[in-house]
């Protein structure tokens, strides 16, 4: 199973990565797709998921921040 909306940037899941990961693991989630939703929240899951092989980035701004994104931002 992949769980394809997961706010992992939040500081409970960032407490512990691995036990984090362990923990899905253990509930048969094999891979997590991880939501951004600004461009400082997707160039830190990039680095992250780069780290951690099981999870995936998006790049993407929520419509709530979409005031604070430019077309050069990427």
């Amino acid at each position: 199973m992949i769980d394809i909306g997961v706010n992992i940037q939040h500081d409970f899941f960032l407490q512990n990565i691995e036990d984090t990961i362990e923990q899905s693991k253990q509930a048969g989630v094999e891979g997590m797709v991880c939501i951004a939703s600004d461009l400082e929240e997707s160039q830190f899951l990039q680095t992250l998921c780069l780290e951690h092989p099981s999870l995936w980035p998006t790049f993407g701004c929520h419509p709530h921040q979409a005031k604070s994104w430019h077309s050069n931002s990427a």
